[in-house]
Parts: C-alpha cells; sequence; structure tokens
C-alpha cells in the first residue's frame, strides 16, 4: 500500500528576500511563490524504509511509544503549519476508536484485495479511490 497526503503540496509561501540554495547553485528570488511537495518529504527513502508501504510503528520505539520525525511534515512546517493540527489529530483520534469500537470491518465480495492502494485520486488534494467495505455492528 502506499501512504498519502490530503495536500501533497502544501499552502503556497512566498519568499519574503533572495534565497540561495544548493550552495548557491539555484536563487529563489524575492515574492516567489513556491510549493513544498509535501508527499515526496514524506515518501524519501533515505529516511524511511520502504516509503510506499504503510507502517505506523516506523514512528515507534521499541516500547511502542510515538517517536518524533522532522521529516513527517504532513501538517506542513515552520509557525505557520496547519492551524487544525491539534483539533485534527485529538478529532482523528475519536473517529477512528469509535469505529473500531462499535464496528467490525470486512472486505465486500468480489473486492481484489490484492491490487487494493490508497494511492489516491491527486489534484490539489488527495482522495481515496472508491472501494467496498462491510460494516457490521459490533454487540454491545
Amino acid at each position: 500500500m502506499r501512504f498519502s497526503c490530503l495536500a501533497p503540496m502544501g499552502i503556497p509561501r512566498f519568499a519574503a528576500r533572495d534565497i540561495s540554495i544548493l550552495n548557491g547553485k539555484y536563487v529563489i528570488p524575492t515574492g516567489t511563490v513556491v510549493l513544498g511537495h509535501i508527499q515526496q518529504i514524506i515518501r524519501d527513502p533515505k529516511v524511511f524504509t520502504n516509503p510506499d508501504e504503510f507502517n505506523p510503528s516506523r514512528f515507534l520505539n521499541e516500547k511502542g511509544e510515538f517517536v518524533k520525525n522532522n521529516q513527517n511534515i504532513v501538517f506542513g512546517t515552520g509557525k505557520r503549519d496547519c492551524l487544525g493540527r491539534s483539533l485534527a489529530q485529538v478529532e482523528f483520534f475519536l473517529f477512528y476508536s469509535s469505529l473500531m469500537q462499535n464496528f467490525n470491518f470486512n472486505w465486500a465480495e468480489g473486492d481484489d484485495l490484492e491490487n487494493l492502494s490508497i494511492k489516491g485520486i491527486v489534484g490539489f488534494t488527495q482522495s481515496p479511490k472508491p472501494f467496498k467495505a462491510i460494516l457490521t455492528k459490533r454487540p454491545l
């Protein structure tokens, strides 16, 4: 499975001054719109082993505790990263844990599980490709 971002290109920024990169090989002039390709950064094979595979354990230590990785910038970077970051993380946890507590998940018959991918449909944002699943209510 491939790991993806909701907004693979991030938010546009402007260069506040001339910026020299790669030892002066390139110069980004003042006022230039800059888009960081977040999906490429978080899928760098030099940083993440098998970056195209969904593997949440890459962010855990031996004790199963979360370990911060500065290359994991899914919410952007700097002082203007995602304003809703903390709310999104809490809400996702509540939403996901509620689903796991209340439902059993199964694949719909006829779906080809070997070819299932979370690569998604890429535009300014990224959406999952349609798939079929069966949710059954867990007994109380």
